[in-house]
């Protein structure tokens, strides 16, 4: 919440010209639309975002598993990302 607010002051102090056109932004614009029946609550707001958050964090935590174990089957797979990196 602390975010949004903060992305808020910057519009009304004039540090910026919109809430900006990342994901948050969108969803702080989707919560002060004109449109009655397009804005979004504050509860919308932050639901989203949990959701967004949660499931990005649920698809690395499970694409680093695959990887560590393919790389622990295939060590010539291992060796040339090792290489690759150094």
């Amino acid at each position: 919440m602390k975010i949004v607010k903060k992305r808020e002051d910057e519009v009304v102090n004039g540090e910026v010209n919109s809430f900006g056109n990342d994901f948050l932004g969108l969803l702080v614009n989707a919560y002060h639309d004109s449109d009655e029946k397009n804005r979004f609550s504050l509860e919308d707001l932050l639901a989203e975002c949990k959701t967004f958050y949660f499931s990005g964090q649920e698809t690395v935590n499970s694409l680093l598993s695959w990887i560590v174990l393919h790389l622990a089957i295939h060590g010539d797979w291992q060796e040339k990302a090792r290489r690759e990196v150094i």
